[in-house]
Parts: C-alpha cells; structure tokens; sequence
C-alpha cells in the first residue's frame, strides 16, 4: 500500500494540514511536542477502520474544539491494481465519500464505500504487516 496524500481538515487542532508523500523511500515525521504528527497516523487509522456515523471513543476525540464542524480525513491511496482518493467527515454533516481511479473508475457514497475500501486492502494488503511497519513515539 502506497500512501500518496493525506489532508485533515478541522480534525482535532488543527485547521488544515496536506502533506504529499514521495514515491519511493522511508517517510520520518519528525517535530516538536504536540503539534499533530501521530494525529496524521490516527487519521489514517480511522478513515480506514471507522464509519462516518461512528459514536466510539476514539471518533469523539478527534472533534475540532475551535469549531462547530466535523473533522475531516482525505487519503490518497495506491494498492496492488487500484489507486483511490477516499474522504471521510466525521461527527456533523457526517459522510463518505470514494473514487476510485484505477484499475476501473468507481464512485461510491455511505456504508459501500467503507465497505468496498476494507474489500480492496483485504485483497492486496497484508494488514497485521503494514500495521507492524510502523512506529508511533
């Protein structure tokens, strides 16, 4: 799986963030205390893993304090033959939100995207690797 944007919009304390990743090599988010960096992991995590609706813990604390909006995750992502930009808003207005680009164009909305996304990583990612893969301090 192959990381190619990541955008968080009004997601915990931060109003808007994008980071490009390049295409080839190891990626190290470094910086000072407190300012997001294992909040863009977390985002990735519940893109993938948590549904727009979701009223779990980890869901609830990533609303915007500063804001009466949802917080907002966008990945671009590539994976075995598919490549995909995937958006989720969590907590008001909730929605999801999938286009997938490649190797066929698909366009789905709610519930069937969260599920045609977990059937696309089923198919081409070994998850407990890419989860091992990485290092949260």
């Amino acid at each position: 799986m192959k990381l190619h944007r990541l955008v968080l919009t009004n997601y915990r304390g931060i109003t808007h963030r994008e980071i490009e990743f390049p295409d080839h090599g190891v990626v190290l988010v470094s910086g000072a205390n407190e300012i997001g960096k294992s909040s863009m992991i977390e985002a990735l995590d519940l893109l993938i893993e948590a549904k727009d609706r979701s009223t779990k813990k980890d869901v609830k604390q990533v609303k915007p304090t500063h804001a009466d909006v949802g917080a907002e995750v966008t990945a671009e992502i590539s994976t075995g033959s598919y490549c995909f930009v995937y958006r989720k808003r969590f907590h008001k207005r909730a929605e999801t939100q999938l286009t997938v680009l490649a190797p066929k164009r698909e366009q789905l909305s709610g519930d069937e995207a969260h599920e045609r996304v977990l059937a696309i990583l089923n198919e081409t990612v070994d998850t407990a690797l890419w989860r091992a893969q990485r290092v949260l301090q």
